[in-house]
């Protein structure tokens, strides 16, 4: 499991493949177990987001790219 430690909520694309994916929770999370890593927060409504909040991970394939991302949403 994991934390928020800090997030924007971006409302434009940060690349043309995300143009449909706006606004953008961009994230830091903190694991339990102490590392902190750049990530997007899905399934949560900007307005519900804040630091500290618990989250849990998700992850969303793209086979049109052969790519698996993680991501996480709130527990």
């Amino acid at each position: 499991a994991a934390s928020l430690y800090t997030f924007t909520v971006a409302y434009r694309p940060v690349a043309p493949h995300f143009a449909g994916d706006v606004p953008q929770i961009l994230a830091v999370v903190q694991w339990d177990e102490g590392p902190r890593f750049s990530t997007e927060i899905v399934n949560a409504d900007p307005a519900d987001v804040h630091v500290g909040m618990r989250l849990r991970p998700v992850f969303f394939d793209y086979p049109e790219d052969g790519v698996t991302m993680l991501r996480y949403e709130p527990a």
